[in-house]
């Protein structure tokens, strides 16, 4: 989970009185340590952004103390910052806001602070810069309107912290936040760029700020902030999070009105979100009996507004997406240790579940036939994959992209990195995959299975064949496969419980679903 560090006295100035650290859970926050003045704070609500920013943890804590209530208050005025965006922009980094913070006093502490602010948001909720990123910029020497649009690799212009003018190119080779942060624009022909309306470059997103207007030294300034991101609710979301943050403040914040090809928005962005809620469900799955006004005084502690069991949800908060997102509000409100623990009303005797026990037999059976246990990530690249399968939005990592719909290919990566080793290979995996299932509310379903893998100079698939029916066999398993052609496999047999193939002279390979079988005698 992400730290942050703050200042004991700023919090208590920004809540308006002196905070208990033992509250801290309340916004879903543990003090980590104390040094003096300094609080080292672990935020436990990772899709949170607001948490991590000291005011949206005094925002919480007033609640709790009752010093406000409801949704906190924001008056959105007029947009007088135009930023145009290109179209050549839409296929790289795709979407863009911001808004004018006037007369912000920029101390050397402050300044650290909104450096924290721009760095955790973008590492955690904005994956390490790629789904968002946060520019920071002195205003007076910028010239509106803005532009948003993409310049090709050798277009120059002075980095942050450089003296001199370098191509985005060597920005991206050189620079350490090229070298850093280059991999989320790999393989574009153009960049984005962000500049003024004489040409003068703001920042080259998500890698670097210009040396010019992207850097904010002390004092009296006129702060212009801009989120750049590939999904424009998280974008609004993060410009929200931040306007919010410096209206907290006390500091007026001018909108943006930004001009896209087919459209334009205006930046911050007063969503409407609603919720309905259910006290009855509320009230069954935590075992309690709240009144709807204790639900009401406690959402309100929460800072949402509620009427008519229709639940209004603050403009900087995307991760109420279910009505039990909301009871966990309440609870915590209410306070877990306020719940009264219950006596147990049934009594069991522990044992293994029949999944577990059905697990072991097969890692059993697959070890007394010669195969070796190797475990590897239900993660994988989906370039392995035969469709459908699952994909993992906004991965950190091609090579975690997807969720495997078979054990095998996961077993083919070991034998491709094991290829050195003496012959012969006899391994075998017991785990986790996700396959499609229509019937299912999320479409899809987990299964578990046992792969097996052998690799000889020359494989006896016949023999192989067997060991692999044997198993089923044995687990109850009626294989009943039948032969049929298929890419990547010389010989292929299936059923609706597994497979068996031959990959090429020297490998096998064999599946069996073993997630449906009944508990074994």
């Amino acid at each position: 989970m992400p730290t942050i560090e703050v200042s004991y006295k700023e919090l208590n100035k920004l809540v308006g009185r002196k905070v208990k650290l033992d509250d801290l859970p309340f916004a879903k926050c543990l003090l980590e340590e104390k040094d003096k003045d300094t609080l080292k704070i672990e935020v436990s609500d990772n899709v949170r952004a607001d948490l991590l920013t000291i005011e949206g943890i005094a925002r919480e804590l007033k609640g709790k103390y009752k010093l406000e209530k409801g949704i906190p208050k924001y008056k959105q005025l007029k947009p007088s910052i135009k930023i145009i965006v290109d179209k050549s922009v839409l296929n790289v980094r795709p979407y863009i806001g911001g808004f004018l913070v006037k007369n912000v006093k920029i101390t050397e502490q402050f300044l650290k602070y909104l450096v924290q602010v721009q760095e955790k948001i973008a590492t955690t909720y904005g994956l390490r810069r790629k789904r968002i990123s946060i520019g920071l910029y002195d205003f007076s020497r910028v010239n509106p309107p803005l532009h948003y649009t993409t310049e090709k690799p050798t277009f120059k212009f002075e980095p942050l912290g450089y003296n001199k003018k370098m191509s985005l190119n060597q920005i991206l080779n050189e620079h350490e936040k090229g070298i850093e942060y280059g991999y989320i624009l790999k393989g574009y022909s153009k960049y984005p760029i962000f500049k003024d309306s004489r040409g003068e470059v703001l920042s080259f997103p998500p890698i670097i700020n210009s040396n010019y207007a992207g850097r904010l030294e002390p004092g009296k300034k006129q702060v212009f902030v801009e989120v750049t991101g590939l999904d424009l609710e998280n974008v609004i979301t993060i410009v929200n999070v931040l306007a919010q943050m410096f209206y907290d403040r006390g500091y007026t914040i001018i909108p943006s009105r930004v001009v896209y090809p087919n459209k334009t928005i205006t930046t911050p962005t007063l969503r409407k979100q609603t919720m309905k809620i259910d006290m009855k469900a509320l009230n069954k799955m935590a075992g309690l009996n709240l009144s709807p006004t204790t639900v009401k005084t406690l959402l309100r502690m929460k800072r949402y507004d509620i009427k008519n069991n229709t639940v209004s949800i603050p403009f900087y908060r995307d991760d109420i997406i279910h009505p039990v997102d909301v009871y966990e509000d309440v609870l915590i409100a209410l306070d877990y240790n306020n719940i009264p623990p219950e006596p147990l009303k049934d009594f069991t005797v522990g044992k293994l579940n029949d999944t577990t026990i059905i697990e072991n037999k097969a890692r059993d059976l697959a070890s007394a036939a010669g195969f070796t246990e190797i475990t590897s990530a239900i993660l994988i690249n989906p370039t392995l994959l035969q469709k459908p399968f699952a994909k993992i939005e906004n991965p950190t990592s091609g090579n975690y992209a997807a969720l495997r719909n078979s054990i095998v290919p996961s077993l083919l990566i070991f034998e491709s990195k094991n290829k050195h080793v003496d012959y012969p290979h006899k391994v075998f995996e017991v785990g986790e995959v996700v396959v499609k299932d229509n019937k299912s509310e999320t479409m899809y379903r987990t299964e578990i299975r046992l792969g097996l893998l052998y690799s000889d100079t020359k494989v006896d698939f016949t023999e192989f064949y067997s060991t692999v029916l044997k198993i089923a066999e044995c687990l109850g398993i009626k294989m009943n496969l039948s032969q049929k052609a298929k890419e990547q496999y010389q010989i292929y047999a299936e059923s609706k419980h597994g497979f068996v193939g031959m990959v090429d002279n020297n490998t096998a390979v064999g599946e069996i679903i073993i997630t449906s079988v009944s508990n074994p005698s």
